[in-house]
């Protein structure tokens, strides 16, 4: 049997990534991974698409703007149950262009098949767009203990 491996712990999350700017929403642990409404994320703060393991794509917003991100890179994101590690695959994608596919979907839903898509062009079930905080761009550290964890959890078969 293999080790289990918290990943909100040790090296694999630096605190240091943690920089928030004064005017950034502040979280409750019980929030962690909803996101915030789209009417909260200000106009000022970039939108990102990041996609993860299988594929899974979802919405971010930076309210760190001394941040250089680019398509390919990857970043520390708000997750479910703390922090995870994905790759932009969007960074060009604005405000408005997410409130008319929110609205595109309510009419989908509406006179669809009743089955709206996520933010990243895939089936899903939610409603509304929650878009989650980038922490920050994950540090060469953080790579190589993604990779660890991913050699453990195909050992432990």
């Amino acid at each position: 049997m293999g080790h289990l491996i918290q990943p909100q712990q040790g090296l694999f999350y630096p605190q240091q990534m943690q920089h928030h700017s004064s005017n950034a929403p502040v979280l409750n642990l019980n929030d962690l991974g909803k996101g915030v409404p789209l009417s909260s994320v200000l106009a000022l703060w970039p939108l990102y698409i990041v996609k993860f393991k299988a594929s899974r794509t979802d919405l971010f917003y930076l309210t760190n703007l001394s941040l250089d991100i680019w398509v390919g890179d990857l970043v520390i994101v708000e997750a479910d149950r703390g922090k995870d590690l994905g790759t932009i695959i969007n960074n060009s994608i604005t405000l408005k262009e997410v409130e008319a596919f929110e609205r595109e979907q309510r009419e989908w839903v509406t006179y669809g098949d009743g089955s709206p898509l996520s933010p990243g062009g895939q089936q899903g079930s939610k409603k509304e767009i929650n878009p989650k905080m980038i922490y920050g761009k994950a540090q060469p550290q953080d790579r190589q203990y993604a990779l660890f964890f991913q050699v453990l959890l195909i050992s432990d078969f």
